[in-house]
């Protein structure tokens, strides 16, 4: 009877309240107690739902920009050689005015091939 007077904030001596047998406010009171349950539970349900898609959300994300990653270095890879630094002109100009300087300095042939023939 006590809760049935503070769920329904309703007196004690509520002549409604005296109308209910013992089984109808037990009913009544695990009826309340199970709803409650199913709405928390049906809430948590909703919560880790959302979770979930978030999650996955995230997740596809991520494999978009794996996939879009992978897609460029695929491209760059194909349309560019790799770089050889001993055909690289910059290099050879380099080596050859290094080896006319070192033979000024010692007066000796150090001509060497670098496959610019």
């Amino acid at each position: 009877m006590n809760w049935w007077s503070i769920h329904y904030n309703r007196p004690l001596k509520d002549p409604l309240l005296q109308t209910y047998t013992l089984e109808e406010l037990a009913y009544e009171y695990y009826m309340v107690k199970q709803a409650r349950l199913a709405h928390d539970e049906q809430a948590k349900a909703d919560t880790d739902r959302i979770e979930e898609n978030k999650i996955q959300a995230e997740l596809d994300w991520a494999d978009a920009m794996e996939k879009e990653e992978r897609l460029e270095e695929e491209s760059a890879s194909a349309s560019e050689e790799p770089y050889n630094p001993i055909v690289d002109p910059n290099n050879i100009e380099w080596m050859e005015k290094h080896m006319e300087l070192e033979e000024e300095e010692e007066g000796g042939d150090l001509s060497i091939d670098f496959g610019n023939e």
